[in-house]
């Protein structure tokens, strides 16, 4: 099912080092209407952010590579250009205690793995109902 037209210009940073998990979730997403930038690890999700691209929601993996998921939250609530964005962990190995702390660092939403196409767009355009695309 597609997404309303007021959300097609949603543009959503993917990270995920698992290149089935990451090319799924990036069709999941194109075929529900968003535009998507997939990377591979964290670094590479905050270099995006660091280099001007628009970008109106995060999901990323908890566990990935050089920059995990609880990093790549804590830095960007740490910088003031990003620290508005809504963050989704997609992730399969996680515990409660965990979630708890993810949300006291900021994170807007957890998914659980295997993620469902329509729970994953349902989830993005709920926290996007209030936020206007970036451009």
């Amino acid at each position: 099912m597609a997404i309303p037209e007021a959300y097609a210009a949603t543009t959503i940073l993917l990270a995920e080092d698992e290149p089935t998990t990451r090319n799924l979730l990036t069709r999941y997403l194109r075929n529900a209407g968003f535009e998507v930038w997939p990377v591979e690890d964290g670094e590479k999700a905050l270099e995006t952010l660091e280099n001007g691209t628009p970008i109106d929601l995060v999901i990323t993996d908890m566990r990935m590579p050089r920059v995990d998921g609880r990093e790549l939250i804590r830095r960007i609530k740490e910088d003031p250009a990003h620290k508005d964005l809504p963050v989704i962990i997609v992730s399969g190995v996680i515990g409660f205690r965990e979630v708890e702390d993810l949300v006291n660092l900021g994170m807007a939403r957890f998914l659980s793995k295997p993620v469902n196409a329509d729970k994953l767009r349902d989830c993005v355009l709920q926290l996007m109902r209030f936020r206007q695309p970036q451009h």
